[in-house]
């Protein structure tokens, strides 16, 4: 899916690097908040989750370090990059004890390896109509490293596909009147709207939420592999679907 899912806070009281920091990271397709303190920043984290935070180190009030510790309590499986222009032994090594920062970037940054770090995921398409399940899945594949992108119906999972194609597809076939087994066997041929670029492309994973009669369908509608996952659907049981699948072009 887009890198746009992947959301970002960048966070230095210099204000003129962070806006240009956030444009940086906006042009490489990031959706991107500024904070201009640590204190501001656990405001923005109070009500928003961050897949990446950029931090500088020294700042009035609290320091990027004692933010970092804070943040990562909420989000612990976040990406932490931390800048400063004063690399002491002494701020490296408090750095290096919060064991969750993967690096730290001397000031002026290097522009390549900031890009170079930002995490890169698996994008996935849910089809699913049920809201309050659709809710649970997408926290929880988010929580699990996973950029994700909610329909919950057929028609704007096709308009998704038309701006992005997704590195797998979960969809679920016991959707009202068949549109889901349909949608899900028009992916399985490669045709469909939004489709016609993704056939060119490589035929997209699929994960269907199924009873038995659409498991054995679709297993005779596509030679490739496909996950499927019985009632009741869990965060779990697709977690572990989605780690049987090795997405094309993925390590």
């Amino acid at each position: 899916m887009s890198a746009g899912l992947l959301r970002v806070l960048v966070v230095d009281d210099n204000r003129h690097l962070a806006e240009n920091l956030a444009e940086l990271l906006s042009d490489e397709g990031c959706s991107v908040r500024t904070a201009f303190s640590a204190e501001e920043a656990l405001r923005a984290a109070a009500d928003a989750h961050f897949d990446l935070v950029l931090t500088d180190i020294r700042m009035p009030g609290m320091n990027g370090v004692e933010l970092v510790r804070l943040l990562a309590q909420r989000e612990p499986t976040a990406t932490y990059l931390l800048m400063t222009a004063y690399t002491s032994d002494q701020v490296l090594s408090a750095a290096s004890h919060l064991g969750v920062v993967r690096a730290v970037l001397a000031k002026p940054l290097a522009v390549e390896r900031l890009l170079e770090l930002l995490p890169r995921r698996s994008g996935v398409l849910l089809v699913e109509d049920d809201r309050r399940l659709a809710g649970l899945l997408e926290e929880s594949l988010r929580r699990g490293g996973y950029a994700v992108h909610v329909s919950d119906t057929c028609e704007g999972a096709e308009e998704a596909l038309q701006r992005a194609r997704p590195d797998i597809a979960v969809i679920d076939c016991t959707l009202p009147g068949g549109v889901g087994m349909a949608f899900a066997r028009r992916l399985c041929a490669g045709v469909g709207a939004g489709a016609g670029d993704a056939a060119r492309r490589g035929w997209i994973p699929l994960i269907v939420f199924s009873g038995r009669e659409t498991e054995a369908e679709l297993r005779s509608a596509t030679p490739s592999a496909i996950q499927f996952v019985s009632a009741p659907v869990s965060a779990e049981s697709l977690l572990s679907a989605l780690a049987q699948i090795k997405p094309e072009g993925k390590p």
